[in-house]
């Protein structure tokens, strides 16, 4: 489970989870949510209302293994990244 607080809102906000051994932005995978709300390019609906608390359930990728794997919530929005 990963989660994040809003506190300033995005009307077309999106959100990119990665995932990686390495903190390398190169090395880092997306890591999509397992409630199938992401698109073909991972990101998904987020951000979009001031909240203490929004979140998703993701899964490691099989292929990635590691003892301590960082996570990258990338937050898409109209003034950027």
């Amino acid at each position: 489970m990963v989660a994040w607080r809003i506190h300033t809102a995005s009307p077309s906000g999106r959100c990119v989870i990665r995932v990686s051994d390495s903190p390398l932005e190169a090395n880092m995978v997306i890591a999509k949510p397992t409630d199938g709300s992401a698109a073909e390019d991972g990101s998904f609906p987020c951000g979009r209302e001031v909240t203490s608390f929004e979140a998703k359930e993701i899964k490691i990728p099989r292929d990635l293994s590691c003892d301590s794997c960082i996570i990258q919530l990338a937050w898409l929005t109209e003034e950027g990244d």
